[in-house]
């Protein structure tokens, strides 16, 4: 009520949980979903309320009545297409898009120093646990960085104590403070000068869409380790730019020592294979689908 919203107002709204006031409020409104990810299994991912079942059931009928309404939505993967085909049939495949880093023209290759990096939010569902567990197994020296902040927070952070302890009574020689390390939530542009420095960025999620993080990683020249889950399938050649691993630890290790033996190769795969999100290419391929769906 207090934005005033008419049939004829063009609005973006973050969260789809709005979609039903706004359908209350202006039900003539025609509503396009930009779907980063597949609503029909979001209840999978409650953060929070995760043991009230009544609360988890309601909030996943409500995104499906969601996709039953949408008058267009915007998928990134062909899952979440399977998940909305049987509620909705008006669908378009789009790309998720970034902005290239100023010197990617300039870009090269730097060798391999081990610096691994995660980032994300903190919670249950990203498999953070299991990175931090596949450090035990790394025998390149490598170290470990986690961006980011949430509530699974003082868990992970009480795990990689553990950890360091761990590492440091085995060989004696890497300092406490720099094995796994936590910088919590930072601006977007101290991320991309994280990925700079870093060699490798490790994915372990349950379920995810496409994320923005990994084509970033790209733009940066860092090969991927990741499970083969939602649209990541989409986004990453896996064996060229990308590894995939099952969320096991000894996988993840596994996957960080098979990059390293080849890292230039897969780092130059990774940095080319991101001028294909650069926002040039994808946004017009969503403006011309938007011009026709007004028309």
């Amino acid at each position: 009520k207090q934005l005033h919203i008419t049939a004829s107002d063009c609005n973006y709204i973050q969260t789809p949980e709005a979609f039903g006031p706004i359908k209350l409020l202006c039900y003539r409104s025609r509503c396009v979903i930009f779907s980063h990810g597949s609503y029909a299994n979001m209840d999978r991912g409650f953060r929070f309320f995760r043991k009230n079942i009544l609360l988890r059931k309601a909030f996943g009928r409500y995104l499906k009545w969601i996709i039953r309404k949408a008058d267009l939505i915007l998928v990134l993967d062909e899952a979440s297409r399977k998940d909305y085909r049987p509620y909705n049939a008006r669908l378009l495949k789009a790309s998720n898009s970034i902005i290239l880093p100023e010197d990617y023209q300039d870009w090269k290759p730097h060798e391999y120093q081990g610096k691994l990096l995660f980032v994300g939010r903190l919670s249950r569902d990203k498999g953070i646990a299991g990175i931090i567990r596949a450090m035990e197994r790394m025998t390149e020296g490598e170290t470990l960085t986690i961006v980011g902040d949430g509530e699974e927070r003082a868990i992970f952070h009480r795990m990689a104590e553990e950890q360091r302890e761990n590492r440091r009574t085995l060989t004696g020689e890497i300092p406490l403070q720099d094995f796994i390390s936590f910088t919590g939530a930072v601006a977007p542009d101290e991320v991309g000068r994280m990925m700079e420095r870093s060699d490798i960025l490790i994915m372990n999620s349950d379920f995810e869409g496409v994320p923005m993080t990994i084509l970033e990683a790209f733009s940066h020249g860092l090969p991927v380790i990741s499970t083969n889950v939602g649209g990541i399938a989409d986004t990453v050649r896996f064996g060229d730019d990308a590894l995939q691993t099952d969320g096991t630890p000894e996988s993840i290790a596994a996957a960080v020592h098979e990059i390293s033996q080849d890292y230039e190769n897969f780092a130059e795969c990774a940095h080319a294979h991101a001028a294909e999100y650069s926002h040039a290419v994808a946004n017009r391929k969503i403006y011309e689908a938007l011009c026709a769906f007004w028309k």
